[in-house]
């Protein structure tokens, strides 16, 4: 093929923000009778909108909520976003970047502002392991291939 018929593609990172984001301390350290051993879980969704032609927000939603024995100790939730240029992607390629690609992207940010909202709220650091966005794009395409 030559280089004429070819698309121009064009990706960008405009921006990118925290669009919510909520700390609820329950159980202060000091209340704690207990050895710090944090049970940790988190729940993650990532969106998608089209904002004009050319540009996409694309957003990460996780609730962590902390736990030690059976006494919840913080809640963290946040929405990190960002607007991307996607231009010139084919619906398979615009498929990756936005359920893979772009959250990868976006995911350092909010464990950065995660860990950073957690030693503020006066708590040891918590560091979310990393996410496989690869894997879940994978999942979910299998799951609606099989629907």
């Amino acid at each position: 093929m030559s280089q004429e018929n070819q698309p121009n593609q064009e990706f960008g990172i405009n921006q990118i923000y925290i669009k919510d984001l909520s700390f609820e301390a329950i159980l202060p350290l000091y209340e704690l009778k207990t050895d710090w051993r944090p049970n940790v879980s988190a729940d993650l969704d990532n969106t998608f909108k089209q904002v004009d032609e050319n540009f996409h927000e694309i957003a990460i939603n996780m609730k962590v909520t902390v736990s030690v024995e059976d006494k919840t100790v913080f809640v963290v939730e946040i929405e990190q976003a960002g607007l991307f240029k996607l231009a010139g992607f084919d619906e398979k390629q615009m498929g990756q970047l936005l359920n893979s690609f772009c959250p990868n992207i976006l995911f350092p940010y909010l464990r950065e502002s995660v860990a950073a909202c957690i030693v503020k709220g006066g708590y040891p650091a918590l560091h979310l392991s990393p996410i496989d966005f690869d894997a879940r794009y994978v999942d979910m395409l299998e799951k609606q291939k099989a629907s």
